[in-house]
């Protein structure tokens, strides 16, 4: 069988489920309290992360705006610097295909060397070289031809003239010679 009361529950229960429920309605505003601040200072936490990171983007910025110029700067530099090198190289080859007279004296003198042999004139003239001179045998005259001939720097190499003379009672012979400077060996060492 089953009971039912029907009576009222008794006034000190009423009280205690009235303590009961305020105790429970504050606990529930408790932590709805924490949970409001907790969330409260996260948010707070967060914005101050998202403006500092706002902050130092903005720099990266204005670093990456200043590393551009320098970068265009940088290549303007760069493209100088290769119109300088051209230069240089186009310089270069100017001097190198210049006729140097210190090269050809110093290629004539090896090659005049231990010869019977002087030179009286030379003459430099659109790459063509005329040489008068004296040598004690016609021998000298041939070796230094053959020795002028030997050297990268002298192509065409041609005896034009060669007379017996007494110059100061002794027996001489003048000769004449002329030769081109070959363009390709000009600015090498002599050989």
């Amino acid at each position: 069988m089953m009971a039912i009361n029907l009576l009222r529950r008794s006034l000190a229960d009423s009280r205690h489920l009235r303590q009961k429920r305020r105790l429970e309605s504050v606990i529930g505003l408790l932590a709805l309290s924490m949970v409001c601040i907790v969330s409260g200072l996260i948010w707070a936490n967060v914005n101050k992360q998202i403006q500092s990171l706002q902050q130092e983007l903005a720099d990266k910025r204005v670093q990456i705006s200043s590393q551009a110029r320098f970068e265009s700067d940088v290549k303007v530099l760069v493209e100088q610097r290769k119109k300088l090198m051209q230069e240089i190289l186009r310089l270069e080859d100017f001097q190198r295909s210049r006729v140097q007279p210190g090269n050809i004296l110093d290629t004539i003198s090896q090659s005049l060397d231990p010869l019977d042999l002087w030179l009286v004139t030379m003459q430099l003239e659109k790459g063509r070289l005329a040489l008068d001179g004296l040598a004690g045998s016609r021998e000298d005259i041939l070796r230094f031809s053959k020795n002028i001939e030997d050297q990268a720097l002298f192509k065409d190499v041609t005896i034009s003239e060669t007379r017996a003379e007494l110059i100061a009672a002794e027996a001489l012979y003048s000769f004449s010679m002329n030769f081109k400077i070959d363009r390709q060996h000009v600015g090498s060492t002599p050989s």
